[in-house]
């Protein structure tokens, strides 16, 4: 029998998930309630949610962002896309692609129209910008004040038993591409 791990296998429980990243149940319920976890979970055949481990790498990214002040609807969809960056900067999923370590992040609205970034950005008000290095940043984002979360050190603060699952996946996700004859 294969060994099979899936980053995207909806298989926590909210209670779960509040041990993975300390969202509970509760902060769940409510933040589905405002519309900011569209896209997120699978509701079983029994009316329960549950999440993947993906998303739960999401939920500890903004519980990081909420933290420094960013309001709950902008704080989830850019974490949304960073834990992509920290799953591939982790090495926790493969890419042919060099991983981003950086991702800059900013208020648009505060720069004169003139000279504002990324107009169509979903975020909006705010922009992202990704980046391989700090220098990237500093030549192509035009803001005075970026917030610049830098993958490394956001995972380094997810919960120990979050770190643990992430270790966990990415051994079985190695051992499932070995079985493969496949190189992670």
């Amino acid at each position: 029998m294969a060994l099979k791990m899936s980053l995207s296998e909806p298989k926590y429980q909210p209670s779960e998930i509040e041990t993975l990243t300390g969202f509970g149940p509760q902060q769940l319920r409510e933040w589905r309630r405002l519309g900011f976890l569209d896209g997120f979970g699978y509701l079983d055949e029994k009316g329960r949610w549950k999440y993947s481990l993906r998303e739960a790498v999401a939920f500890a990214i903004c519980s990081q962002l909420r933290g420094v002040g960013l309001d709950g609807g902008i704080a989830i969809k850019v974490a949304k896309d960073f834990s992509f960056m920290i799953l591939l900067f982790a090495k926790i999923q493969a890419s042919r692609d060099a991983p981003y370590r950086y991702l800059a992040i900013w208020n648009n609205e505060v720069l004169p129209p003139s000279q504002r970034q990324f107009p169509f950005d979903p975020l909006a008000p705010f922009a992202t910008y990704p980046a391989q290095n700090l220098e990237e940043i500093d030549r192509f984002v035009n803001a005075s004040a970026p917030i610049i979360l830098d993958a490394n050190k956001v995972a380094t603060c997810f919960p120990d038993a979050l770190t643990t699952a992430l270790l966990e996946a990415k051994q079985a996700i190695r051992a499932a591409s070995k079985l493969r004859g496949g190189r992670f």
